[in-house]
């Protein structure tokens, strides 16, 4: 796998499965257990062998009599399909901890976690619309390739959210669990496409991303904002606007958790600084990953 952690990084995910709804929900057969169906495991079916299915599984009989690779499937399980959606606009390219490159070792560990567990994991990357779309997959082939494109992520573009979420959610692609990465800094707002990929079938996940520059600012002397996306107007900020801003910051994120948790959206936000130990522990607490 490309370095975007390191060794050990990867070696502790491989003791991680993704927590989700959807999976109890799916009717697909797959590796994880449907608590849905019981405790016992029956015979289901068979589908063709895929690179980096447990060969535990592969019917030997089978492939003696047909000299093809197929797995046993069980009632018992279900599969689950994850969408790693990486918002990479400009604004993403900024703090002096590059919140594009957090989202991108973060957007990495979720795709090894479902590629370790055997179960389908894609990747579209958007600004002003999608930039980049890697289909689900299995397999940890199928992982290396979404590691590397995020390896080479720029941030770039203005942000229409909206657009570029109504266009993945329109793909077709099983449904499955969506894993939106975003400063939600977005002229028209987030909530329209975050309420689209839940229309569509999707359970979602929002990762809120900000630079600490952004959490807490802290200004020495007046200077002059320039939008990095529109390339407006500079604006002068000082003492005072920093402290309406925080205000304005607060309101936004509660916002944000407010509009989420009717529709059963988890939300977590993270600061782009934290190192990927302090976000293991956050995501563990805030229900995207388990143990296994």
């Amino acid at each position: 796998m490309p370095e975007l952690l390191s060794r050990d990084d990867w070696r502790r995910l491989e003791r991680l499965v993704l927590a989700s709804r959807a999976a109890a929900a799916s009717p697909l057969p797959g590796r994880r257990v449907g608590a849905h169906r019981g405790y016992s495991v029956e015979f289901h079916d068979y589908r063709p062998y895929e690179p980096g299915d447990d060969p535990r599984d592969i019917d030997w009989t089978l492939y003696g009599r047909l000299d093809r690779l197929f797995l046993r499937l069980f009632r018992a399980e279900s599969e689950l399909t994850v969408h790693v959606l990486v918002d990479a606009s400009a604004s993403m390219g900024t703090g002096r901890d590059s919140k594009l490159a957090f989202a991108s070792k973060v957007a990495a560990a979720l795709a090894y976690v479902v590629a370790a567990n055997q179960e389908r994991v894609g990747l579209a990357v958007f600004a002003g619309d999608l930039r980049q779309v890697i289909a689900p997959g299995r397999g940890r082939v199928h992982a290396g390739r979404i590691v590397r494109a995020l390896g080479a992520l720029e941030a770039g573009g203005a942000s229409d959210f909206n657009r570029s979420l109504r266009q993945y959610a329109n793909l077709p692609n099983h449904r499955g669990l969506a894993i939106v990465i975003t400063d939600a800094f977005a002229p028209a707002g987030i909530e329209e496409g975050l309420a689209y990929l839940v229309y569509r079938g999707f359970e979602v996940m929002l990762l809120h991303v900000l630079a600490d520059e952004e959490l807490a600012p802290v200004l020495h002397e007046p200077v002059e904002l320039v939008d990095v996306e529109s390339g407006g107007a500079p604006i002068a900020a000082d003492a005072a606007t920093v402290a309406a801003y925080r205000k304005e910051l607060d309101a936004f994120i509660r916002g944000l958790e407010g509009f989420c948790a009717p529709r059963r959206i988890l939300y977590l936000r993270a600061s782009s600084s934290s190192t990927f130990d302090e976000f293991a522990a956050q995501a563990m607490r805030g229900g995207i990953w388990e143990p296994r």
